[in-house]
């Protein structure tokens, strides 16, 4: 692949070799794990290599298509030997091991040697590109169905959280395995894009959104613990290579973990550039491959499959852009022979969309009206509560940040001074959040934290399974929102709001106006006293 990317005239050569070698030899073995009982006399390895040689294969076939100097008699026998290889075999586990559950992912967290991984691991995801792109390529349906059959298997065994559990068992390599699969994706939501489905907003059988397993993604690259109850299982995995055992993989700081595993958020935006522009405006700085090509260009060449996901995106996206012309072009020359008749129906839809405007607009109303504890002005939400000041009582001891969204994290010790001259006492470990467009404190209520956060701590899982963890989240930090463009965030924190007003606990519900109230004085104190 690389050849071919220094000089795609000479290296193209070598797939066109191999490619009619096959088709007029038929040489790729794929044994019957029934018909033998060691798996480890080397059929398991032909077997493995065949699935990924042809997988691979035919998703590059079908993108530089045009590359390759056949004949139709040529073509034919090619098209006709990896469609016939892709939809007839399958990844089928050793004779006395059985497939990955896709039912049941806690088997996941156990080290059961009778289960044999590879039914819906890497090789599942290569079949399934090639039969996608070579189905879309030639139009072949059967081919194309037999593709969507892989890509669903291996769907299936992404969890709740997001997590592909299959590389996230590879011990102290899960995040290495992980990172591929941003370019998976990618690669997955441009093919189905090309028949006009929006593969970002599927759901998979266990609950995620596809858009939702990105967001997982760059969440545990920041946070590799949450892969600790599938990667510990397997505790000298690729040991040999990086780190002794899990256990001093799970030492090692945030930044040498990253490094062993060639993990790169730059890298993994760009490869992410259709999710990062529809949903993550923060990470529109990284998708930029432009200025790090000369460091990473490896990356973006082939890391999992023999084809660039950032190169089919961006190829894709173009052709688009002319394709979208050219309609542009029809259009105005169809409403030019039409304009009377499209001019009545364009009437039509225009009152239609003014009503439909009218009810949205009542419906926001409506919603906006609930939340009294805000105001709504220029499409953003702020606080109504009466302002409360912190006032410190010891210097701030700063905090080592976890990842890029905690700025001026410290401990804090001081006093809320309310209106009536009351005073609360405010001591624990506090960041700001980086949201886009929304003040957001974030405060620890953990059972490590100081006892005057005692009355929220006794009030987490209640409030979480009254308001969600939109705010109140699983890692114990509880946040407040003084001003946000998003009506999804502020009713959440009109819910806290009116979960401690009705607790029957004066403490908490005192304790809660205060640091609400106060949110904005202490994010202040910390911009000021506290370096990023």
């Amino acid at each position: 692949t690389y050849q071919h990317f220094q000089n795609r005239d000479e290296g193209i050569k070598v797939f066109e070799r191999i490619l009619l070698s096959w088709a007029k030899n038929k040489p790729v073995l794929y044994p019957d794990p029934q018909d033998f009982t060691n798996w480890n006399s080397g059929w398991g390895e032909l077997q493995y290599a065949s699935t990924m040689l042809v997988g691979d294969f035919a998703s590059f076939y079908a993108v530089y298509y045009d590359d390759f100097d056949f004949s139709l008699k040529q073509r034919q026998d090619i098209e006709s030997y990896l469609s016939d290889w892709l939809i007839n075999h399958d990844i089928d586990p050793p004779r006395g091991h059985h497939g990955c559950d896709l039912e049941d992912l806690t088997k996941f967290e156990s080290n059961d040697d009778w289960v044999d991984g590879d039914y819906c691991d890497s090789n599942r995801w290569r079949m399934g590109l090639g039969a996608v792109y070579l189905g879309l390529r030639t139009g072949n349906q059967e081919l194309f169905t037999a593709g969507n059959r892989h890509i669903e298997i291996n769907l299936s065994v992404i969890d709740k959280d997001g997590i592909y559990a299959p590389w996230a068992k590879k011990g102290a390599m899960a995040l290495s395995y992980a990172r591929q699969l941003p370019e998976v994706l990618t690669l997955l939501a441009v093919a189905y894009k090309s028949i006009g489905y929006d593969f970002y907003e599927h759901k998979l059988p266990h609950g995620k959104k596809i858009h939702e397993v990105y967001e997982s993604l760059f969440d545990f690259i920041y946070y590799p613990e949450k892969l600790d109850k599938y990667a510990s299982t397997i505790f000298e995995y690729g040991t040999n290579l990086r780190f002794d055992n899990y256990d001093t993989y799970s030492e090692a700081s945030l930044s040498e973990k990253w490094r062993h595993e060639m993990i790169y958020p730059e890298v993994l935006a760009a490869q992410s550039k259709g999710y990062v522009l529809r949903y993550r405006p923060d990470l529109l700085d990284k998708i930029n491959y432009h200025k790090t090509w000369n460091k990473y260009w490896h990356a973006h060449i082939s890391v999992f499959v023999n084809i660039s996901g950032i190169a089919i995106y961006e190829s894709f996206n173009q052709n688009v852009s002319k394709l979208i012309q050219k309609q542009k072009e029809e259009l105005e020359k169809k409403q030019k022979e039409n304009r009377l008749r499209l001019k009545k129906v364009a009437e039509k839809i225009k009152l239609k969309k003014v009503q439909e405007q009218l009810k949205q607009k009542a419906k926001q109303i409506e919603e906006v009206s609930k939340l009294a504890m805000f105001n709504f002005k220029d499409g953003s939400f702020s606080l109504t509560l009466d302002q409360v000041d912190f006032i410190e009582s010891e210097l701030p001891q700063k905090q080592n940040m976890n990842n890029g969204f905690e700025l001026h994290k410290a401990s804090i010790n001081g006093e809320l001074k309310l209106s009536s001259n009351m005073q609360v006492g405010f001591r624990t470990l506090v960041y700001q959040k980086l949201m886009f467009q929304e003040n957001r404190l974030s405060i620890n209520v953990s059972e490590m934290t100081d006892p005057e956060m005692n009355s929220f701590k006794r009030h987490r899982e209640p409030l979480q399974k009254k308001c969600g963890v939109g705010l109140m989240d699983e890692w114990d930090w509880l946040s407040f929102i003084t001003k946000t463009s998003d009506i999804k965030t502020a009713k959440n924190q009109q819910c806290h709001y009116e979960y401690f007003k009705e607790a029957d606990d004066k403490e908490a519900w005192e304790l809660f106006q205060a640091v609400l109230g106060g949110t904005d004085s202490i994010l202040g104190y910390l911009q000021t006293n506290v370096e990023r």
